[in-house]
């Protein structure tokens, strides 16, 4: 395979996952192509500071961490960053594991740690070609996705009779590729949140990327506009998806309503079709967490009503949540594993086992709600703050244009966060304060950087 289209289905395989299929669409489903366009834009910023990670290293002969204590001398950051990749890697574990359990119809608390374990005989079954297997589990996704879409179309063509269920898509489709959506400050910050969660920043990913590289010869510019121009395609079809199981949600409420199951209908109204049209049409709305289980409640209530061809639209739309987050947990946890391996001076086999376990134990612990949306927090909320943190080490290493496109990144992104965090906390909640707190805690790491420095000579 020609080596830049092997390095886009690695870096589709990473970025492509659950935030494409449950936050990207109300960015649709409420500017339409405004969002687009925006999205847009805040990738030529955010490719500029993943430009910066990609070229600190590539040019070098070191690993991660000891590109951190020579290069940068900011040993502190790889550890910072392992840490936050533990709790993204459990969060993601733990809806991938939900995924299977919506489509197999089962809830088996914790299921988490089994996809967290798949995925470590994987990694270390294919020892060296552990970036082939991420790259044919991308192509098996983007398949999936694009016959899912036209699939669920002309399922969702068959079943949805009632021309109000119709009306409902109509008036989505009509959002999203349109430019009437009304644009605010909220839906600003969550586009660039969703932008900046689509590259995936803060867990080091592009550092082992420019490592992996080092001494490929092609245009990596080019490689990220098409991974850019993919994600857009890609995130289009969730939306479709996603307008798609709407239109079947208000097709159960009234199939439920006329065959004289009214509490019943009303039941689905309420827990299903008004969350999921209020959670991804309501700009003012900005919830991370609900926006997530609106959409992992679809299949509930599909077996529940025992709607004509629900079935098709569970295994569609889950299938595609599991491939979504079983490739990027794919490759957090090599990255992971690689960052311990250069850390603590273990073998790789080794450091993808302590990845694995410290994963799919935090991932149990996403069963219990409190514990969910504090993580869920943190891993949303408070990534633009380990974005800038994983930036420092290519600000310090970049010269020339490159440093000035990095302060301006840094810039953005310091903005931004602010203004999501003060949304958020503004809003009120425990857990959102919690989240805040242990990601603030996730640094603390910084404080003893010259002592780390000094430990490692």
């Amino acid at each position: 395979m020609n080596r830049s289209l092997y390095l886009v289905f690695i870096i589709i395989g990473y970025t492509l996952g659950i935030w494409t299929f449950t936050v990207i669409p109300k960015i649709y489903m409420t500017i339409g192509l405004k969002g687009l366009l925006l999205m847009l834009a805040f990738s030529v910023v955010i490719v500029a500071g993943v430009l910066g990670q990609i070229n600190s290293i590539k040019e070098k002969t070191y690993r991660v961490h000891e590109f951190m204590i020579k290069s940068a001398r900011l040993p502190a950051v790889s550890v910072v960053l392992a840490g936050f990749l533990f709790f993204v890697s459990a969060v993601i574990a733990h809806y991938t594991g939900l995924a299977v359990e919506k489509l197999f119809g089962i809830g088996v608390p914790g299921f988490g740690l089994l996809i967290a374990l798949i995925a470590m005989i994987i990694l270390i079954g294919a020892r060296g070609r552990s970036l082939d297997a991420i790259a044919v589990f991308s192509i098996l996704f983007i398949i999936l996705i694009i016959v899912s879409v036209f699939l669920l179309r002309l399922k969702v063509d068959e079943v949805v009779v009632k021309e109000t269920s119709k009306e409902f898509v109509r008036t989505t489709l009509n959002t999203v590729f349109s430019f009437s959506g009304e644009l605010s400050l909220r839906t600003v910050v969550l586009t660039f949140l969703a932008t900046l969660m689509m590259f995936g920043l803060g867990v080091g990913f592009y550092y082992i990327i420019g490592m992996t590289i080092s001494g490929w010869k092609f245009d990596i510019k080019k490689v990220l506009a098409v991974v850019v121009i993919l994600q857009v395609i890609l995130s289009l079809s969730a939306v479709l998806i996603l307008t798609y199981s709407i239109g079947a949600a208000h097709q159960a409420y009234w199939s439920a309503f006329e065959k004289g199951k009214a509490m019943e209908a009303l039941d689905v109204y309420d827990k299903y079709f008004l969350p999921l049209w209020r959670e991804y049409t309501s700009p003012e709305r900005m919830n991370f967490l609900k926006l997530v289980d609106t959409v992992y409640g679809i299949p509930a209530i599909l077996r529940q009503l025992g709607m004509e061809g629900g079935r098709y639209i569970i295994a569609f739309l889950m299938l595609s949540l599991f491939f979504g987050g079983f490739t990027t947990l794919l490759v957090l946890m090599e990255i992971g594993g690689q960052i311990v391996s250069d850390m603590f001076q273990v073998t790789r086999k080794n450091a993808i086992i302590i990845v694995s376990i410290v994963t799919g134990i935090l991932s149990i612990l996403l069963s219990l709600s409190t514990i969910k949306e504090v993580l869920v927090t943190l891993t949303t909320l408070m990534l633009p703050l380990f974005a800038l943190i994983e930036s420092l080490p290519a600000l310090k290493a970049t010269k020339g244009s490159g440093r000035v496109a990095e302060v301006i990144f840094e810039i953005l992104v310091a903005v931004f966060f602010i203004a999501a965090l003060v949304s958020a906390l503004q809003s009120g909640g425990d857990a959102i304060l919690m989240g805040v707190v242990l990601g603030l805690l996730l640094l603390s790491p910084l404080v003893f950087n010259n002592f780390l420095l000094k430990s490692t000579r």
